[in-house]
């Protein structure tokens, strides 16, 4: 076997088996797959250059894409993450984003993992998985977005919003783990955010809040159900990690 067909399996997700075959990356195919290669292949065409190449899948049936060079913004966060530099990336590159799904052309053979956040104001996609873990960096630069299985059509600022969640952190817990000496300056990061979003602060907020709660419904109903991989959610506690964070969430910023 040549060296560049040796699979090296990647660690750090929860939800797929994912190996890099030399400059490719090889993962875990659903029904959904197709539609999401068809988002990628739209994102570069459309300049965004954050996003992996799609490359098919091999002959495993696994789904193909770009190896994309960098660090995966693991706890503790690249140094550029505890500063308000790093937020500015993170919100400029989400802003991007957006622009550019608000012109992929929905297909009617579309298949999405997770159907679609649930009312009529979903008009437009998302990634659906923006947790620093699925952003890339090299050194201080923000040169990736990976796992893209939970696109699905949602309202407007939901991507946004769950960045909030994790950027500034909306996690008391997870401060110090993510390299914080002490409570970050949350609202001075969150009205970063809201200036790339054109929008308030509290707007934002508002769909984070609205955000967790179908991550709650989602985890307690497909978990229950032994639907993967919110079954894996559910056994690992996340029912408690989402209304813990819920919680501070509205003490902090919404009971006015």
């Amino acid at each position: 076997m040549d060296e560049d067909e040796v699979e090296v399996p990647l660690a750090g997700g929860e939800v797929n088996e994912v190996v890099r075959v030399g400059d490719t990356v090889h993962r875990t195919a659903g029904a959904w797959t197709p539609s999401v290669q068809r988002v990628l292949a739209h994102l570069r065409a459309e300049g965004f250059d954050l996003s992996p190449a799609p490359l098919g899948t091999d002959d495993r049936g696994r789904e193909v894409v770009s190896w994309l060079p960098g660090t995966t913004a693991a706890r503790p966060w690249p140094a550029a993450l505890l500063r308000e530099d790093g937020v500015h990336q993170a919100a400029a590159a989400v802003v991007g984003l957006g622009a550019a799904l608000a012109t992929y052309e929905a297909r009617p053979d579309d298949v999405w993992r997770h159907g679609g956040v649930p009312g009529p104001g979903s008009t437009t996609l998302r990634h659906g998985d923006l947790g620093l873990w699925n952003t890339v960096w090299s050194g201080d630069r923000l040169t990736g977005i990976i796992d893209w299985d939970y696109l699905e059509p949602s309202p407007p600022l939901w991507d946004l919003a769950q960045l909030c969640w994790y950027v500034l952190p909306v996690r008391p817990t997870r401060w110090a783990a993510c390299g914080f000496d002490g409570e970050p300056d949350l609202d001075r990061r969150l009205a970063v955010v809201a200036e790339h979003a054109g929008c308030r602060p509290r707007d934002l907020l508002e769909v984070l809040d609205d955000l967790m709660g179908l991550d709650l419904e989602r985890t307690l109903t497909w978990g229950g159900a032994g639907v993967h991989p919110w079954r894996h959610f559910l056994d690992a506690g996340y029912v408690l990690d989402i209304g813990t964070d819920r919680a501070f969430l509205r003490e902090r910023w919404l009971r006015a």
